[in-house]
């Protein structure tokens, strides 16, 4: 305070509490440092949609940088078909409404689609009034794609459940992964039964003359990306065909198919056999396919399974013939019956010595073709089987044929078990009527003999 020559006589001051403002700045800070900070993208925006708050997260998973979107529209990143639902939402969060968590399609600046997972609140003025909205957006594209993938895996098995044909399960497996990898071409080999050579599986969008080329090619030390994936047994990435040594005698066969990048992939059998290869071919050099990882590992998985069941089902076939083969052409009477004794199985042999047709036999019960004292003895023998005292019987067993006569059999039989539960008999015969014939004869010129003799 001065006087009126201007000499200072006096100071006067006045105080203002600025605790509370200080305390406001810092809160501002540490919240902005949250925002900065935070994994979710944090978006705020005016009444009218533009952008006034874009963090650092946002700039990650949206791709632009917060200079080209403060003061741009929200609604770039909304594609066509999601401007109904973008208005629904927006009007919602105007009358006072906070919305979410919700799902919906969002644009990134390259164009990609990505699934993102919103929550939208309103941002209201000091006298109450609506002045915008921030929201917190999170990328759940890995999480939609992980749960795609584990359908699709869920619906192959199903199909590989129903008994498809294997080429029919390889054809819509290398679909489904070009469907959730556009742009790359699928191929299955299988490893020949030699072990040294792989065929062609399925291949739907390869050329018809580059299958044919390398179906039966040899497994080596640098044949491509398959023979080379099978010899090593492990996955191979060939990034540049056109340069890479492992494909220097198939590089012409694989340009003048347009393919420019394979990687390929061992698929192997529960008991680490191998069982074939899986590629994922593209027309331009791939320096990373680290993002095709997952779905290349659910690919192998689902072949390999869809594989080894298949060759089971053959191992099985064949078995099976070969059982037919020497069951049919046996020539030993053999017939299966139940627990009961109900006929269920009866090759030619069988019905050559007893006269009836198989359609005859399936299906009556064995009683009604043997003796009272045949019946008994089976029963004997089987119930001797089943106590454990033996595991098989061999016993003579009386029959009689269609047109009446005596046919002798001499049994051996063993119980059919399924689960280690018993549920028939099967019995191999050998026809002894002659035999029987013949010791009846002899016995009884034996006693004519002696008679003779004593007279």
């Amino acid at each position: 305070v001065r006087d009126a020559a201007g000499a200072p006589i006096c100071l006067q001051g006045y105080i203002l509490d600025i605790t509370e403002q200080k305390a406001r700045e810092a809160a501002l800070l540490a919240s902005e440092a949250v925002v900065q900070s935070s994994f979710d993208a944090i978006i705020s925006r005016t009444a009218d949609g533009i952008v006034t708050g874009w963090n650092a997260a946002a700039e990650r998973i949206f791709g632009y940088s917060e200079q080209e979107m403060l003061g741009r529209p929200v609604g770039v990143l909304v594609p066509p078909e999601e401007h109904a639902e973008f208005a629904r939402v927006n009007a919602l969060v105007a009358d006072g409404t906070g919305v979410g968590p919700f799902e919906r399609v969002r644009l990134r600046k390259d164009g990609t689609r990505i699934h993102v997972e919103a929550t939208v609140s309103p941002i209201f003025g000091p006298g109450g009034e609506y002045i915008g909205a921030s929201a917190i957006t999170r990328d759940v594209s890995d999480r939609k794609r992980s749960q795609r993938l584990a359908a699709g895996q869920a619906s192959l098995l199903e199909f590989i459940a129903t008994g498809a044909p294997l080429p029919a399960v390889l054809e819509r497996l290398t679909r489904f992964v070009e469907e959730h990898a556009p742009g790359v071409l699928a191929s299955i080999l299988l490893l020949d039964r030699d072990g040294t050579h792989l065929r062609h599986g399925a291949a739907p969008s390869l050329p018809g003359f580059y299958c044919e080329a390398i179906d039966g090619i040899a497994i080596g030390p640098s044949v491509g990306s398959c023979g080379t994936a099978a010899f090593r047994r492990e996955r191979v990435w060939v990034t540049d065909i056109a340069n890479d040594p492992l494909w220097e005698g198939y590089r012409e066969l694989a340009q003048s198919a347009d393919l420019r990048a394979c990687w390929s992939t061992p698929i192997f059998a529960t008991d680490s056999s191998l069982l074939g290869t899986f590629a994922l071919y593209h027309r331009e050099p791939r320096p990373d396919c680290t993002g095709e990882v997952e779905l290349v590992e659910l690919a192998t998985h689902v072949a390999g399974i869809a594989i080894e069941r298949a060759r089971a089902e053959d191992a099985a076939r064949s078995s099976e013939e070969r059982y037919r083969d020497l069951f049919e052409n046996a020539n030993e009477p053999i017939a299966s019956v139940t627990m009961d004794e109900c006929i269920t199985e009866v090759n030619a042999a069988f019905e050559r010595v007893l006269g009836y047709s198989r359609a005859e036999l399936i299906g009556t019960n064995l009683a009604g073709y043997t003796t009272a004292d045949g019946t008994e003895t089976s029963h004997d023998a089987t119930q001797r089987k089943l106590s454990g005292e033996v595991s098989g019987t061999t016993f003579e067993q009386e029959f009689i044929a269609k047109d009446g006569h005596a046919v002798i059999l001499e049994v051996s039989s063993r119980v059919i078990e399924e689960d280690g539960r018993p549920v028939g008999v099967q019995g191999i015969c050998r026809d002894v009527t002659a035999r029987k014939a013949a010791e009846v004869e002899l016995r009884g010129l034996s006693q004519l003999n002696r008679h003779q003799a004593l007279h």
